[in-house]
């Protein structure tokens, strides 16, 4: 088991690391030296740009006017430096960190809920593939340098930075593991929170982020894409709670931070390589997203069955969202939804029992269709979506126990499928280029056939009597949550 005990001092203390950093990042920021790339001064009406410099000691003076085809790596003034970029950065980095963390404690109470799932899904689903994708955007690194797309550091440095953060890494994760007692779900040791493996790989992803993200912000998304694989790997496994693979992932990307401040301090300048500035600014034309939310569903009706005999309760909703917009205001959507909701154990059953279990029933949803947008700023936006689909819902039993007999089944549900329909709207809330955080709301209506098998009669000798039939399960839900949001503009 787990103790709170245990946990709390620990993000105390994390807490106070990552505060420690963010502020000594904020007093080295007026410490940098003035980036060759952004001048500190700017004439009213005429453009200023400015010459890449090789040199930060080398001052060159301004130039004004038309851009002379010379300036190959002139920029605009309003284009950020690397030491500002990877300032801003590392402070939202450390603040999504926190926030994983803290959100992976607060999610242990709950861990069987989110099991269920996979338990209904994919419980027999076994996969190493996780144990090797975890190093992939290390390797990715190592690779590009290779083939001379060349990152913040020389490999080298990189090499130095990755034996640095790596020993940050399994220092603070095992130390971890041997303090927190938890369970793993497959019973096999006392060590799950955090998931190491979603930690490493984490790790790994942030590396590219901090090596390459200033050059291409698209390199970082496909690591971190690669590490969120991982985590939901470890839980398919059966060896993670899903509230180990969020801790983990906060862990993965505090902790490199961490590393790299080390690092930095330790090597400073040795094989530093310097960045080309390659903006390119949001199309605010065509805000298009990728998404993946997380929300609370409430059932808006009985689930019924034969005789009404099947009820269930509110529970939860995952969706991954895509919406590709042609215009502010209209485009297309796809959303691939899994809700889940536990049968209620204090449903009415017409005999005397002493004892009634249940699982959770399931329903999944692959939609698609139109979607709808209105900008009301370049950071606020309001988007909303009907979709049509294909539903299917999963298998669910009662079990109880009489006075006379144990473990006996009194309701039994088979697979089952129908047309679906959601509508949903999103507030969406801009955080950076890449980045945004949204609050949604969702109906869903299907209603799959599934047979069904019921408890006829109980005889005193002999066995018991069942009768089965098709009969629609009434899925309508109302669920709103967060969604987190990459931005493909």
């Amino acid at each position: 088991m787990y103790s709170h005990k245990k946990i709390i001092p620990l993000m105390v203390l994390f807490t106070l690391i990552a505060s420690g950093l963010m502020a000594q990042i904020n007093e080295n920021a007026s410490s940098f030296p003035t980036s060759p790339y952004t001048p500190d001064y700017a004439l009213p009406t005429i453009p200023t740009y400015r010459i890449y410099n090789p040199n930060p000691h080398v001052v060159f003076s301004e130039i004004t006017g038309d851009r002379p085809e010379t300036m190959k790596n002139a920029q605009p003034q309003d284009s950020l430096s690397f030491e500002e970029w990877n300032r801003k950065n590392s402070r939202s980095s450390l603040i999504i960190s926190g926030t994983m963390i803290a959100t992976g404690a607060i999610l242990i109470s709950v861990n069987e809920n989110f099991n269920n799932v996979r338990q209904r899904y994919q419980p027999n689903f076994e996969d190493p593939t996780d144990d090797y994708i975890q190093y992939a955007p290390i390797a990715a690194i190592y690779a590009m340098n290779a083939l001379g797309y060349k990152g913040r550091h020389n490999i080298p440095r990189y090499t130095l930075n990755f034996a640095t953060t790596g020993i940050v890494m399994l220092a603070g994760i095992q130390g971890l593991k041997s303090v927190i007692d938890i369970t793993r779900p497959d019973d096999s040791s006392d060590n799950s929170w955090p998931s190491g493996h979603t930690a490493t790989a984490f790790m790994a992803a942030h590396m590219l982020n901090k090596e390459y993200g200033y050059k291409n912000p698209y390199i970082p998304i496909a690591g971190y894409t690669i590490a969120t694989t991982v985590g939901a790997m470890r839980q398919l496994n059966n060896r993670h709670w899903f509230s180990d693979t969020v801790a983990g992932a906060g862990f993965g990307i505090g902790l490199t931070e961490l590393g790299y401040y080390l690092s930095d301090l330790i090597f400073k300048d040795y094989g530093v390589n310097e960045m080309e500035i390659k903006v390119k600014e949001p199309n605010y034309e065509k805000p298009s997203f990728f998404g993946s939310k997380l929300g609370y569903a409430k059932l808006l009706s009985e689930l019924s069955g034969p005789a009404k005999q099947i009820f269930g309760d509110d529970g939860f909703q995952i969706n991954v969202d895509g919406h590709y917009m042609f215009n502010p205001y209209v485009g297309v959507a796809a959303s691939l939804q899994f809700a889940s909701f536990p049968l209620k154990e204090e449903a009415t059953v017409p005999y005397p029992t002493t004892n009634i279990e249940s699982n959770a029933i399931g329903v999944s949803t692959l939609a698609a269709g139109p979607s709808f947008g209105y900008p009301f700023s370049e950071s606020l936006l309001l988007q909303g979506k009907v979709l049509f689909g294909y539903a299917r819902s999963t298998e669910a039993s009662f079990i109880i126990d009489t006075e006379t007999q144990t473990d006996l089944l009194y309701a039994d549900v088979e697979e089952g499928s129908d047309f679906s329909i959601i509508g949903g709207l999103m507030l969406t809330k801009i955080i950076n280029k890449r980045m945004g955080l949204g609050l949604f709301t969702e109906y869903t209506k299907t209603n799959p056939k599934a047979d069904i098998t019921i408890l006829d009669d109980i005889p005193e000798n002999g066995e018991a009597s069942y009768t089965t039939q098709k009969a629609p399960l009434n899925f309508e839900y109302l669920s709103f949550g967060i969604s987190f949001n990459v931005m493909l503009w």
